[in-house]
């Protein structure tokens, strides 16, 4: 055989071992044993379950959100959330991520029961049970409005029945967004809660429960410990048990996420008595803040260099990270914008970015360096961690005391009182069983304890808010069953409706935990 042959035949082998080797990555061969690539996936779906930043935001079960879709909402929860108080960005962006969430859940589950509002549902209900604020709306602008300004339903149902046109021009595209609205989105989730609803229901021992909790009157002495107030003299935290609790806890409280050290000048927004002037004024600050950013490229003067020019003086030195908490790391004065981010992220060391418009001013960054995520060391966390511990310390302290007095039935409590300032009592409390308590509030330990006590029994220890109870039972009203068949049906009401509120809640939730995501936000704005 000679060499041409040889050749000829050694490429068509190594054609099949090279087709046979890229069939085995995309997992066409071998898909009936144990899986193709990386154990099961085909590389097509690895590519696929993949999400640009560019285009996307994330991706929500098998829904992709693009970043234009993304931004309507997040203005729409801007929008929505006005009275929500010193709210930076960040709060508005995680807003909008848990409601696209919950809205791709909530409109997949529609779909698939096939729930959607039809025309002729619409009209129906426009017709017989038009909502309250539709009602109001029209008597706002003197529709169907009464002498009295009651809203006149009779000749609002004419009117549709016969096809009057009745709707100013004015308001036509209010009413066609309502309807809208109306029909593909509150009706069709009216229904879907409606249907989770039919699944409640209530026993008998939650009715009577209830009722003890809300109508049985009872009066209570409390003996609070406020370990915080035990003495740490003697109570020493070991190098080990520090090293340990550090060891366990790393990862979760004591990393430092990746970030960029920016440094930045800002051309501080000019306030002035005189309007004119400051108008101005700010016109200035514009064009030499245009000016500044120019030059100060690394191609041109250089950012050190422009500053010496411009004889201006660097705003501060911050660390950024690309999370969306505690601002990022932007001062809170000069508000929260994504643009800082993306460029602190996405540009090289001794970049410097264009100018950004921000609540203090416009403003200039440039890159110092990037720094990797880390572990803080244990000696900068030494004394955090020693703190908590001591506080652990304490309040298994405080436990030990109060099992103590519980143990050896030592009923005078006032005497423990005078021993040791730790302690205090308040006698004679009154409230519901599950009512609010001067000492405790509202308390839902509190409430099992005494739904379960008889008169001058003593409670289990409580542990709430950095201190520790124990309760005397001195009273409590004698069940009543008349009163109890009197009120049965308003209960039973009242239990079923917050019952049926929480299975759709409940079930959003379990939906929620357990859909898969996919979140590359922080790359993507």
């Amino acid at each position: 055989m000679n060499m041409t042959i040889i050749r000829e035949k050694s490429k068509i082998f190594l054609w099949i071992c090279l087709i046979g080797f890229v069939l085995s990555l995309v997992g066409v061969i071998g898909t009936s044993g144990s899986g193709g690539f990386l154990g099961g996936a085909s590389l097509t779906s690895l590519f696929s379950n993949s999400v640009n930043p560019s285009l996307y935001v994330g991706k929500v079960g098998d829904t992709n959100i693009t970043r234009t879709f993304f931004a309507r909402e997040v203005a729409r929860q801007r929008n929505t959330s006005q009275f929500q108080i010193n709210a930076t960005e960040s709060f508005y962006i995680g807003r909008a991520w848990d409601a696209i969430i919950t809205n791709t859940i909530i409109d997949g589950q529609i779909n698939d029961l096939n729930l959607r509002t039809q025309n002729n549902e619409l009209k129906s209900f426009l017709i017989n049970t038009p909502p309250t604020s539709l009602k109001n709306f029209l008597i706002q602008n003197n529709l169907f409005s009464l002498e009295d300004k009651t809203f006149d339903l009779g000749s609002y149902q004419k009117a549709i029945n016969n096809n009057i046109q009745w709707i100013p021009d004015s308001l036509v595209n209010i009413f066609a967004n309502y309807e809208n609205q109306l029909k593909n989105n509150d009706l069709p989730r009216a229904k879907l809660q409606k249907l989770y609803g039919l699944l409640s229901s209530v026993s008998e021992k939650q009715i009577k429960n209830e009722f003890i909790n809300t109508n049985l009157n009872c009066n209570i002495d409390i003996l609070t410990l406020d370990y915080s107030l035990i003495i740490s003299d003697n109570i020493t935290i070991s190098d080990k048990a520090i090293t340990n609790y550090f060891n366990q806890n790393k990862d979760e409280k004591y990393s430092n996420n990746e970030s960029v050290s920016i440094d930045y000048v800002v051309f501080k927004n000019i306030e002035n008595d005189d309007d004119s002037l400051e108008v101005i004024l700010n016109e200035d600050q514009r064009l030499q803040a245009i000016d500044f950013s120019l030059d100060a490229q690394t191609d041109v003067m250089g950012f050190d260099a422009a500053i010496e020019s411009y004889e201006l003086s660097i705003a501060d030195t911050i660390d950024i990270t690309e999370g969306f908490g505690n601002n990022s790391g932007l001062p809170l004065s000069m508000g929260y914008n994504r643009n800082i981010i993306r460029f602190s992220f996405d540009s090289n060391i001794s970049s410097v970015s264009d100018r950004i418009i921000t609540n203090d001013g416009i403003a200039v960054f440039r890159i110092i360096k990037k720094n990797d995520a880390s572990i803080q060391s244990l000696d900068d966390v030494r004394e955090e961690i020693n703190s908590t511990l001591l506080t652990e310390e304490k309040k298994r302290q405080g436990t030990e005391i109060l099992n103590n007095i519980l143990t050896n039935n030592l009923l005078d409590w006032e005497e423990q009182v005078e021993k040791e300032d730790y302690f205090s009592l308040s006698k004679n409390e009154e409230s519901t069983i599950g009512g609010s308590f001067k000492t405790t509030g509202k308390n839902h330990k509190l409430m099992g304890c005494l739904s379960s006590m008889n008169k001058n029994d003593i409670s289990a220890i409580i542990d709430d808010n950095n201190k520790l109870f124990i309760v005397k039972l001195n009273t409590v009203d004698e069940y009543s069953e008349a009163n109890y068949d009197e009120k049965y049906l308003s209960i039973r009401n009242r239990l079923i409706s917050s019952i049926s509120n929480n299975i759709f809640s409940n079930w959003i939730q379990y939906m929620r935990n357990n859909i898969k995501t996919i979140d590359v936000r922080e790359k993507s704005i």
